[in-house]
């Protein structure tokens, strides 16, 4: 991928954050504490050429280097530098040419998800039980009370802003891959929700609302710019890819359990499925 073919396409960060265990119990949390590692990770890329939009996730555990800090999973460079050094880390090791990003924690998400009437989605009978006994685990880390009628069984079920954030958190339940491409649903039903249901100026009111409650270095223009080609794009039929693929990493443990990855072959398979060659 060289630079020429890389101006091509225009990648974005989206980082959900973990906020501290204990966050209800601290009196005016600093930024790191309201947002630590960065446990959700997907880059929305953009050909400028098609329009054509492709969602790459991260694994969290895939093990990078960091000046300063040693060794370190890939999930933990925004809370040394911040969403700038995560960006930063993230384009030297797959070669790619992030310069936006947006960041959010837990409780942004369930204001989010809630500010457009939450969202319906198909869940088995062990994903509802998840998200049930999950629910007051969220309620500690978002410091909100809310109430939530169980779910009990699965089904094509509509979840409110907390029970999304259990069920796209849910890495129990599963395969691994199904549980890789539960936040890439959630991310899909969202966006085609704002596209078929929502107007182009509820759209606009809704972002410009929650600017405040993200981090983001997205200005409004820029934004307007993004929400057409959004608007514009088959939403429903966006490809997903995950980071690193089989064939390329493998689990190792020493004093923590991290992925291993061979940087070469996964980006290469990563740019692979970006341009659209793969079969």
């Amino acid at each position: 991928m060289n630079r020429k073919e890389l101006k091509k396409y225009e990648n974005i960060l989206i980082m959900g954050c973990d906020v501290l265990a204990n966050i209800s119990e601290v009196e005016n949390p600093t930024e790191k504490q309201k947002c630590m590692r960065s446990d959700a990770m997907i880059v929305v890329s953009i050909n400028r050429k098609t329009g054509k939009i492709r969602m790459v996730t991260l694994e969290r555990d895939v093990l990078v280097g960091v000046h300063g800090y040693g060794y370190v999973k890939l999930n933990a460079p925004v809370v040394y530098g911040g969403p700038k050094l995560a960006v930063k880390v993230i384009n030297d090791y797959f070669r790619l040419n992030i310069k936006k990003y947006i960041m959010m924690n837990i409780s942004n998400m369930i204001e989010f998800v809630d500010s457009v009437g939450g969202i319906d989605i198909e869940l088995t009978d062990e994903e509802a039980q998840y998200i049930d006994e999950w629910i007051p685990n969220v309620r500690i880390i978002s410091k909100r009370d809310d109430d939530v009628p169980p779910l009990v069984t699965g089904g094509m079920r509509h979840l409110n802003g907390m029970q999304t954030v259990a069920h796209a958190r849910n890495r129990t339940v599963g395969t691994c891959l199904t549980r890789k491409n539960r936040i890439n649903n959630v991310m899909k039903i969202l966006a085609d929700k704002f596209k078929n249901e929502l107007t182009y100026t509820q759209i606009v009111g809704v972002g410009i609302r929650f600017m405040k409650y993200i981090k983001t270095n997205i200005g409004l223009i820029e934004g307007l710019k993004l929400l057409r080609i959004g608007m514009k794009a088959d939403i429903k039929n966006i490809e997903t890819y995950h980071v690193p693929e089989a064939g390329t990493c493998e689990a190792k443990r020493a004093e923590m359990e991290y992925v291993d990855v061979d940087f070469e072959k996964a980006t290469e398979k990563m740019w692979d499925f970006l341009r659209g060659d793969r079969p």
